[in-house]
């Protein structure tokens, strides 16, 4: 059974979650922190573009998926600078 597109999110962020916290990336410590998470962010888009732009399928999954890991990293990292993340979803 294929699941939902919510239940897909839910578990590719619990995946993100379990990674971030291994990897010690759930916690910036600054500002520069957010920057170097957005520079990662950045270069994922870049990656789906590139792979549109070839009619790459492979890549272009591989972009999407990367860039979802990346931003729910970024969510991650400001829900622990005590953003209010979920109210403003």
């Amino acid at each position: 059974m294929e699941k939902t597109n919510s239940e897909s999110i839910a578990y590719l962020n619990a995946k993100t979650e379990k990674f971030n916290e291994c990897a010690n990336k759930s916690f910036p410590q600054s500002w520069k922190d957010l920057l170097n998470q957005m520079k990662i962010i950045e270069s994922e888009i870049k990656e789906m573009r590139d792979a549109i732009e070839v009619r790459d399928p492979v890549e272009l999954l591989d972009g999407y998926v990367d860039s979802m890991v990346t931003l729910l990293g970024m969510r991650d990292m400001l829900a622990n600078l005590q953003f209010d993340v979920r109210g403003a979803e």
